[in-house]
């Protein structure tokens, strides 16, 4: 699950406009994340709500521009709350998520932190999107178990589509 929200990064004397994710901790493996320092969400920092944070290696240049030294340990101003960054992911090509309008070419900052807390600060129960990994063969009935699962909860219709990585990519082709 993710949240994406635009908020205020600072670093030390340095404010700027950046992408917040707030996360669980499976988004990493589905999205085949790697870590190239530290380590990502743990179930603890999503039921503790821990102010700990992770970015990926592109973002590290517009909050550290001086620095050469690991980011690891130190603390960034978000939604007015320091936090810990306690991971830095490997830099991934990023043409796919622009080509679907899902990160701007301009972005020069992402901060991903765990979701509750994004939740909670922007006072919203809302999603950006739900993501899962199925098994082969059993796509459909999975998605529609958690879309099923979704309306209990909410206790509402839910308005959502369902593409397997296939349909995106044809989609991407077309573009």
């Amino acid at each position: 699950a993710c949240l994406s929200l635009w908020g205020k990064v600072t670093h030390r004397d340095q404010t700027q406009e950046a992408l917040l994710y707030g996360v669980t901790p499976n988004y990493f493996s589905i999205n085949r994340e790697t870590l190239t320092q530290g380590r990502t969400f743990e179930p603890e920092d999503i039921t503790l709500m821990r102010r700990v944070c992770l970015l990926p290696e592109w973002s590290i240049p517009s909050l550290y521009p001086h620095a050469r030294s690991n980011p690891l340990g130190t603390q960034i101003q978000l939604l007015g709350e320091p936090f810990t960054v306690i991971g830095v992911l490997k830099q991934k090509d990023s043409s796919f998520l622009h080509q679907l309008g899902l990160l701007k070419q301009e972005t020069s900052l992402l901060v991903y932190l765990p979701l509750p807390y994004l939740q909670r600060a922007y006072r919203t129960e809302n999603l950006s999107f739900l993501q899962a990994e199925t098994q082969t063969g059993k796509e459909s009935s999975t998605q529609y178990q958690a879309i099923e699962w979704l309306k209990k909860r909410r206790g509402q219709e839910v308005d959502f589509k369902s593409e397997s990585l296939a349909q995106y990519l044809t989609l991407s082709n077309k573009i």
